[in-house]
């Protein structure tokens, strides 16, 4: 039997089915970047700014519950519910990736990231290196212990543990007699705070709230009491957006969204979804530590 040639409609379907399997297919590689959004052909943004892809918002993390968390797979926590609306009003598809803390900022530094996650303050420090958004809510500083202990100055006698890099450490060293001792994450420090090798161990107090209802036990976390020594408990770190540096347009456009989600209420609802008190969106005026 001899074979048919195609006829032209045959062959036109054909190679319209090849385009668009060559056009979906977008494989990455990377298994730690999570994408979502994008707002359309009909989507008209809010502002106006560059990003490193077009069409892209992207973002680096790192575990810090419930502020960012990857543990379900998905990208969670406040400041991704954030940046997801900030995304969706500026008509951005939003990948976010999940990098070990020390690596984030410096993603933002190179070049490989546009925004940072994760409840980073603003600070003197980083704002040579990166551009900072106006504050999106309060850090407060908890005390986790068996005793329940709240005011720095009963830190005295007690071994205390911070996470290497918080700005409350220079401070915090004066307050005991033993040398602070400082962990590379705060999960290695819980272990030891449940194990007794550490009697006081400090971090936000938003991780610590989160920490204990995920993981129950005896221990109690109390938010740091106000002593003139200890500034963190009088002039709590005020959380933003790190992003590109020299990149005004987008900061413009960040702080717009920050201020649009405040004004709502939005943001508050946010916070408080994740258990937090809402009061922490009322963070005053810009300011650095």
């Amino acid at each position: 039997m001899k074979s048919r040639p195609l006829n032209l409609l045959a062959l036109l379907a054909l190679l319209v089915a090849g385009l668009l399997t060559a056009c979906g297919s977008d494989d990455s590689g990377d298994e730690t970047a999570a994408s979502s959004g994008g707002g359309g052909a009909d989507c008209t943004p809010a502002n106006e700014f560059d990003t490193i892809k077009e069409g892209k918002l992207t973002v680096v993390g790192f575990e810090l519950a419930p502020y960012t968390t990857f543990a379900g797979g998905e990208p969670d926590g406040i400041d991704v519910d954030v940046i997801k609306e900030i995304a969706e009003n500026e008509c951005l598809e939003l990948e976010i990736t999940e990098l070990a803390s020390a690596a984030v900022i410096p993603a933002i530094q190179s070049g490989r990231a546009d925004v940072a996650i994760g409840d980073w303050n603003r600070t003197k420090e980083r704002e040579e290196i990166i551009n900072q958004t106006d504050p999106m809510y309060l850090d407060t500083v908890g005390f986790v212990s068996a005793e329940g202990i709240s005011k720095p100055s009963d830190l005295q006698g007690k071994q205390v543990a911070s996470v290497a890099g918080a700005y409350w450490n220079e401070e915090l060293d004066t307050f005991s007699d033993s040398d602070l001792k400082l962990y590379q994450s705060w999960g290695q420090l819980y272990d030891d705070l449940q194990a007794g090798r550490v009697d006081v161990g400090v971090t936000s107090y938003a991780q610590a709230v989160h920490t204990l209802q995920e993981k129950g036990g005896d221990l109690k976390v109390e938010q740091a009491a106000a002593d003139p020594g200890f500034s963190a408990s009088t002039k709590p770190g005020q959380a933003d957006l790190p992003h590109t540096l020299g990149n005004d347009a987008m900061k413009a456009a960040l702080n717009a969204n920050i201020a649009e989600l405040k004004q709502s209420g939005r943001l508050a609802e946010i916070v408080e979804a994740w258990g937090l008190d809402p009061a922490i969106v009322e963070t005053g005026p810009p300011t650095f530590k």
